[in-house]
């Protein structure tokens, strides 16, 4: 998802929600509020945007610099927004297949195996995901 629109019709797909008034109870704002948004008029708040990250089940970094890049007036500072955000996405990824790594059930292979390999690979993708990030 690349902007804001974007965002507001996941949010109601995931949602089963069939209007913009149904949108604004569930972002607890005032409906004329979306219409503003869909029509760049205004831009999501912060407290908007975690709120549609936790609804969409996203990173809030992300969600706040997919709004950030939007409302950035210059196209140097919207190409940084837009670079983080695609960082925050890839992190929030890797971090829960890292995740699903680690805590993945591993059969038994005796008293001479590595006592938690997860662990190891977790360690070795956080020191990827901080080497990608400099």
């Amino acid at each position: 998802m690349k902007s804001t629109v974007e965002l507001l019709d996941a949010v109601r797909a995931r949602h089963g929600l069939s209007s913009d008034y149904q949108l604004s109870k569930i972002l607890e704002i005032r409906p004329t509020a979306v219409s503003n948004y869909r029509v760049r008029r205004s831009f999501l708040d912060e407290s908007v945007c975690v709120k549609v990250a936790k609804l969409l089940e996203l990173d809030a970094g992300y969600v706040l610099a997919v709004v950030a890049a939007e409302r950035a007036h210059s196209a140097e500072i919207r190409k940084a927004w837009e670079k983080a955000a695609k960082v925050l996405a890839g992190t929030a990824a890797a971090l829960l297949a890292g995740c699903a790594l680690a805590l993945a059930p591993l059969p038994y292979a005796g008293p001479t195996a590595i006592a938690a390999p997860g662990l190891y690979i977790m360690s070795s993708l956080l020191l990827l995901l901080a080497w990608r990030a400099r």
